[in-house]
């Protein structure tokens, strides 16, 4: 998976992870709970905004 960030839902401990592709910032394995917080931490590890409704609607997750 070269070049594909890595990201982590803030305090998570767990061990699930997500894959997240976008298709305008690409993909990121987040360590999550759910896939909507993978979506949360994929989001800030590109440097966006998750609460932009538009950015749910073209986001897939599927487990990593």
């Amino acid at each position: 998976m070269s070049g594909t960030k890595t990201a982590r839902y803030a305090e998570y401990t767990g061990k699930k992870m997500w894959l997240v592709e976008h298709p305008h910032f690409g993909k990121c394995r987040a360590c999550a709970p759910s896939p909507e917080a993978a979506v949360v931490a994929a989001a800030e590890a590109w440097g966006t905004k998750w609460t932009r409704l538009d950015f749910y609607t073209v986001c897939t997750v599927c487990p990593a």
